[in-house]
């Protein structure tokens, strides 16, 4: 049977990763948002920039820090730092891909659209770029939080 302690430690990191998604998740509606109000598609990805930095830190420190160490790991911590490294890598590959498929698509309809000026422009780049920024390091952390989560539930048992 597993302690009221772990629980709680397993039950906090998991909803700081849903907070965290969440704050993802309003940077993302706050670019197509964009296309109808843009002050609104502005506030909407400063929100979730706010909410996913806090998400994450907060996260951070549940897990010890342990996505970027300060000190010598034993095996096992290093063995689930650079699985969780490894996750954060694939996730930054498949996002730098879309945002050079994004920044095409957004290059085109400057072509083809005159409501897509330089400031149009420039804010969707700022919440594509800023979206990549959090997302990633958000996945390293992530990654390493399900792995303690599972240690813990696994060794308690």
């Amino acid at each position: 049977m597993t302690s009221t302690a772990t629980k709680a430690r397993v039950t906090k990191r998991n909803r700081l990763i849903r907070l965290a998604d969440v704050g993802l998740a309003i940077i993302v509606v706050s670019i197509p948002l964009q296309f109808w109000d843009d002050f609104t598609s502005f506030m909407l990805a400063c929100l979730g920039s706010c909410v996913t930095g806090f998400g994450v830190s907060k996260l951070r420190k549940t897990i010890d820090s342990a996505d970027l160490p300060t000190i010598e790991l034993d095996e096992y911590m290093l063995q689930l730092h650079v699985e969780a490294r490894e996750d954060g890598l694939k996730l930054a590959l498949f996002s730098s891909m879309f945002m050079f498929m994004a920044c095409g698509a957004i290059a085109l309809g400057t072509r083809f659209v005159d409501s897509m000026d330089g400031i149009f422009v420039a804010s969707l780049f700022f919440k594509l770029i800023m979206l990549q920024m959090l997302w990633v390091p958000f996945t390293v952390a992530r990654s390493l939080a399900g792995k303690f989560n599972r240690a813990e539930l696994i060794s308690k048992d």
